[in-house]
């Protein structure tokens, strides 16, 4: 629940009255402390914060609201929630470590080739993120379970632009390390991959704009 008054006091007492009701209803309320802080990365700690002043700039003003996954601005514009960014950050690479640690670290061999491993990787990243998308659907595609489906109400401005780009970034540096890992790794011959005759989607492995986070929140959303 957001709180917004032109006046400190009233919001004050609002929220009071809404703190005591929950406690009273025997639900337990997040901690709520006053804005006291000496660095601007204090204000992301903790779900509930006292009132404060809403706004461009100032002393003791603050630009961002926190709320489900997104923070707004007194602008309107909406980007990604800190916490929500790093851990799919985090995710990125956990994807990689849960397809190689089997054969660095259990003493398994890989079936197929390292190209076919790799080219795994990038599919299930792919669909993590965007969802399921080839170059036959990628206008219009509503990235049904996937990551970028919760956040498909996002505008275009410069953080969540900047956000995107860096998943995007990020993506492609895990699997720049992963091609890095395999080559360390004694893989088989045999291949997966469809030859061009049978498959020629699956035969050009490109990763452009329409798989990635930020053409498909921007240029190809319906």
């Amino acid at each position: 629940m957001i709180l917004i008054g032109e006046n400190k006091d009233d919001v004050k007492t609002i929220f009071d009255c809404y703190y005591k009701a929950i406690s009273k209803s025997h639900l337990i309320p997040h901690p709520n402390k006053d804005i006291k802080i000496t660095k601007m990365k204090e204000f992301w700690e903790g779900k509930t914060r006292g009132p404060y002043e809403w706004g461009e700039k100032g002393h003791d003003v603050y630009p961002w609201i926190t709320f489900v996954g997104f923070d707004f601005n007194w602008k309107g514009n909406l980007r990604i929630r800190r916490p929500s960014f790093q851990k799919h950050i985090v995710k990125q690479t956990k994807i990689a470590n849960e397809l190689l640690l089997p054969y660095e670290r259990g003493g398994m061999k890989p079936r197929y080739c390292a190209a076919t491993i790799l080219n795994s990787l990038k599919s299930r990243l792919i669909a993590t993120s965007v969802g399921h998308v080839s170059l036959r659907n990628f206008r219009d595609n509503p990235n049904i379970r996937s990551w970028m489906s919760a956040f498909s109400i996002l505008d275009k401005n410069h953080w969540s632009s900047q956000q995107l780009r860096e998943l995007d970034k990020h993506r492609m540096v895990v699997i720049a390390r992963t091609k890095k890992r395999l080559s360390k790794i004694e893989c088989s011959s045999l291949s997966k991959l469809a030859s061009y005759d049978n498959d020629p989607d699956s035969f050009f492995i490109y990763m452009g704009c329409p798989y990635s986070y930020y053409g498909q929140c921007f240029n190809y959303k319906k």
